[in-house]
């Protein structure tokens, strides 16, 4: 009677159990998932969600955090040398060339059904974002997509407007073209003591700020050259075209600008950017999705209700204006590698991560500074009612999505990006001339490519620019 009743409780218990693990995930059995990523403002989104993952699927999260500036180099370490401590890696779109098309990825496209409305709910440019080959190998995590900001308080200000036509002889209006963000940068810096909107400044303010520190400074300089719709390299030659008189006018632009931007702006990055803005120094930037929800957050900005929201400024060509946002989705992207011990549990921790519950969560968490990536983000009622203009800055979002322009993700990306990043600095620093800046970069382009080999690099490249180019 006693072994029947023990025999009745064990089975009792196992059927417990299995319908626990049903419900909450696979059983992977004490296996310890071990990535790598960079933290500040995506640890606090992390860490409590792979921890509640962990909890649910019997398993456990190691996480190596280590600083952004070192990412790419412990990456292709740990890639390089096959050394096989991680399971899944953090990258960025533009490496893509080198960590998915280097073959260090695990393919995803079995794992994930592309007809799901799961994956339908991820956008186009993000969807892509983690795609190489037709195949999918990263899942973006945090939908990076520069917009344009501006003060609206200031610039609908009416005694603002009659000062700004009078000096300028155009209205005054949130910047459509580059042109008119450097007459608005112009007409708002101000010194400390005069007046601005009425009121007397007890600070020095700024038409505008960016991100011109090193090493990427050349995301400002995109911004504006991508604009012009002009491929980075010529598709038949591969020769660059970054040199032409559109890098040169994007190069200059940004160089008359720099009169109106924050002591050290040479010197900024994402902290330092959002602080200009986000404590009333700044009449304008362009910088990520994640500024427009922390700008009104009370305990985060000066300027809550203040703030409007836009596609990035473009140009003038032939009488026609054309804009395109650079930077348009897929900045931050998880992958597992094609070597990890534990390749279920791992590919399980990357979907849960990125799924529409999770994500919303932390797309709309002030502290996060991740980005939305998913129409329910977009749609999201939540989100519309997370602050007085969250629909208008959430139909802004839609907007630069849609009109995206994509960093470059050849193998070696990186490494172009980084030559850029270097002399586009040395002539915002006066060292260089625009021009001679620029021919530098192509005569250094010209040497990756080689490096890499000219028509592999072409196959790829026509395959991954095409799409973006304008129909005839």
């Amino acid at each position: 009677m006693r072994k029947n009743r023990l025999f009745q409780i064990g089975i009792i218990i196992s059927v417990l159990l299995m319908v626990s693990f049903w419900a909450y995930g696979q059983d992977f059995q004490g296996q310890e998932v071990r990535w790598l990523f960079h933290g500040s403002h995506f640890e606090s989104g992390f860490k409590p969600w792979s921890e509640k993952w962990a909890a649910e699927h019997n398993a456990k999260v190691i996480t190596t955090v280590v600083p952004f500036e070192d990412l790419y180099q412990k990456l292709m370490t740990e890639l390089v040398g096959g050394g096989g401590d991680y399971d899944i890696i953090q990258y960025m779109y533009p490496w893509g060339g080198t960590v998915a098309g280097g073959g260090y990825l695990l393919p995803l496209s079995s794992y994930i059904d592309v007809n799901s409305d799961w994956w339908k709910d991820i956008t186009p440019v993000n969807q892509k974002a983690g795609m190489w080959n037709g195949e999918i190998y990263g899942l973006t995590h945090d939908g990076d997509t520069h917009m344009f900001y501006f003060r609206k308080d200031i610039f609908e200000n009416e005694e603002e407007k009659a000062n700004f036509k009078a000096q300028f002889g155009h209205d005054l209006r949130p910047p459509v073209t580059w042109d008119e963000y450097l007459d608005a940068a112009n007409f708002f810096t101000r010194k400390k003591g005069d007046k601005l909107a009425g009121e007397v400044l007890t600070q020095d303010f700024y038409g505008a700020a960016e991100l011109l520190g090193r090493p990427n400074v050349y995301w400002w300089f995109l911004t504006r050259f991508s604009n012009f719709s002009v491929p980075y390299f010529d598709l038949e030659t591969m020769e660059p075209k970054i040199n032409g008189p559109e890098g040169v006018r994007c190069l200059e632009n940004m160089i008359s600008c720099l009169p109106f931007m924050p002591p050290g702006v040479l010197n900024f990055g994402w902290a330092e950017g959002n602080a200009a803005f986000m404590n009333g120094q700044a009449a304008m930037i362009v910088i990520w999705t994640d500024t427009g929800k922390r700008a009104n957050a009370p305990e985060l900005s000066k300027i809550v209700g203040k703030v409007g929201y836009g596609l990035v400024p473009g140009w003038l060509v032939d009488g026609k204006l054309k804009q395109r946002t650079f930077l348009s989705g897929g900045g931050w992207i998880l992958g597992v590698l094609k070597d990890a011990k534990h390749k279920e549990a791992a590919i399980s921790l990357i979907k849960y991560l990125t799924g529409p519950e999770v994500s919303l969560v932390n797309v709309t968490d002030y502290n996060t500074a991740m980005d939305p990536y998913r129409y329910s983000h977009i749609k999201s009622e939540k989100f519309r009612n997370l602050f007085p203009q969250a629909g208008e800055f959430l139909d802004a979002i839609e907007k630069n999505f849609e009109s995206g322009w994509p960093e470059l993700a050849l193998p070696g990306g990186s490494e172009y990006m980084d030559v850029l990043g270097l002399y586009v600095h040395r002539a915002l620093n006066g060292e260089l001339k625009p021009q001679d800046a620029l021919n530098a970069v192509a005569e250094e382009w010209k040497k990756i490519t080689k490096k890499y080999g000219l028509e592999e690099q072409k196959r790829i490249f026509q395959e991954f620019m095409t799409p973006y180019l304008p129909k005839e």
